[in-house]
């Protein structure tokens, strides 16, 4: 039996998420990612057992980077509204640093794949505690609307990727439509 190589797991990892990126969940096939990654079909197996566990694998390690993202840069000091308007940059900027691993996130959680990751339906809780504590903080407050946090979480995430799929893909030039316009558009949506 073949031990794992570090390397050559990233590289498949990152094969998966440029084909995701580029063309879609339904680009991925065993045999494509070895052709573009340059590996025997049998290699790729050494590191994944089947289709579902190298997309589960993908979109845990881009989830993982955009947890570090966020773990690093997201300010957590200041009013509500200001964490919130942290949020909204920090994902913005994740997402032009990091614009595969933000369309990989989008692609599982936007399919069919999401309720097969994530048996509810939502990813884990623990991943919305912190929103969960600044919505509900920001309610009481009277600062931020009675939203569940949840929702807004989908909302900010769906809203932005969007916006972020649309330059990436030459649809829409940031000239055009700065994203000072559509964090603004969001934060009067969510601000009392």
């Amino acid at each position: 039996m073949q031990t794992k190589d570090k390397i050559k797991y990233e590289k498949i990892i990152n094969v998966v998420a440029n084909m995701i990126a580029n063309k879609g969940i339904e680009s991925i096939s065993i045999n494509k990612v070895a052709t573009k990654a340059g590996i025997s079909k049998g290699t790729v197996y050494i590191y994944f057992k089947d289709k579902a566990d190298l997309l589960r694998q993908t979109y845990l390690a881009k989830r993982q980077m955009y947890n570090e993202y966020f773990a690093l840069n997201l300010k957590r000091e200041g009013t509500c509204a200001d964490q919130l308007e942290s949020f909204i940059d920090c994902l913005y900027r994740f997402g032009k640093e990091h614009t595969t691993a933000m369309l990989v996130v989008d692609a599982i959680v936007s399919s069919h794949l999401r309720s097969e990751f994530f048996t509810d339906g939502r990813e884990p809780e623990a991943m919305l505690t912190i929103w969960k504590q600044v919505i509900d903080k920001g309610i009481k407050q009277g600062i931020i609307k009675d939203v569940d946090a949840y929702s807004v979480n989908f909302v900010l995430f769906h809203t932005i990727c969007g916006y972020i799929k649309d330059v990436y893909y030459g649809n829409l030039n940031e000239t055009d439509l700065p994203f000072a316009k559509v964090k603004d558009i969001l934060l009067n949506g969510l601000l009392k």
